[in-house]
């Protein structure tokens, strides 16, 4: 059941703007609720990208430059690194989530069956 909230001003009334907007909604047992027509839905572990362009380039860097592996073992050891990344943030529905990776990019288990996470 709903109820039409109005404003009375000199025996005139008139019903309350949000509730003409819909964007208040009541009855007759509970408080208004007041919803944003601006609501998004949340951001699920499975929309997080796949793909990061960004973490391969770093990886590639760290690997070749600091590490000093060759071309192909620095593409597959930054490979390697972002799917541990990728799985990090699967784990921790975090984006800004990253694995700790031994010297070949593969993620460090922690024993349980996870990897260690490295949160910024």
């Amino acid at each position: 059941m709903r109820n039409t909230l109005t404003a009375c001003f000199f025996s005139v009334c008139l019903a309350h703007p949000l509730m003409a907007s819909g964007l208040l909604v009541t009855s007759s047992i509970d408080d208004p609720e007041v919803t944003s027509p601006l609501n998004t839905p949340p951001l699920l572990c499975g929309d997080i990208s796949h793909k990061n362009e960004y973490d391969y380039f770093r990886a590639y860097l760290h690997y070749k430059l600091a590490v000093g592996q060759s071309i192909k073992q620095a593409e597959n050891s930054a490979s390697n690194a972002v799917l541990s990344h990728q799985k990090a943030r699967l784990q921790t529905c975090n984006t800004n989530a990253k694995a700790v990776t031994d010297g070949v990019g593969d993620g460090v288990s922690d024993g349980n069956g996870n990897i260690v996470i490295n949160v910024p």
